[in-house]
């Protein structure tokens, strides 16, 4: 599948067989994702933050193949809501240690899955 900007979301959509017409049960706040954008895109934090590569192996499998790859975000996203909390109305990311490292929020997951994988605790995708 060869996929080029602007409409790549639609034409990967496509090419999968997703449905997109609107839905009864779920919609998206245009308005609100736009805002949600601009706060990201203006704040300092985020701008001065440097970019993550995929090729770093303390969180990703990046020596297996991208089939491989595409099954460890799948699931590595589908628990990624265990490592926040909700605490007084806020979201909290979770904080722990791995090897004597600490980690916080997803890159907690990421590192907690990595490990549990290349311990055989889970079976690498």
């Amino acid at each position: 599948m060869k996929v080029e900007a602007p409409d790549a979301g639609r034409q990967i959509a496509h090419e999968l067989g997703i449905e997109l017409s609107a839905s009864k049960v779920a919609d998206v706040d245009i308005h609100a994702l736009r805002s949600l954008a601009e706060r990201l895109r203006t704040n300092p934090r985020r701008t001065q933050a440097g970019r993550m590569t995929w090729e770093v192996p303390l969180y990703w499998l990046s020596e297996h193949p991208p089939a491989v790859q595409s099954q460890y975000f799948a699931i590595g996203n589908a628990i990624n809501f265990r490592f926040w909390v909700l605490e007084d109305g806020r979201l909290k990311r979770a904080v722990g240690f791995r090897d004597g490292q600490s980690f916080e929020g997803s890159m907690y997951l990421w590192r907690s899955l990595r490990l549990a994988i290349d311990r055989g605790r889970a079976t690498s995708p």
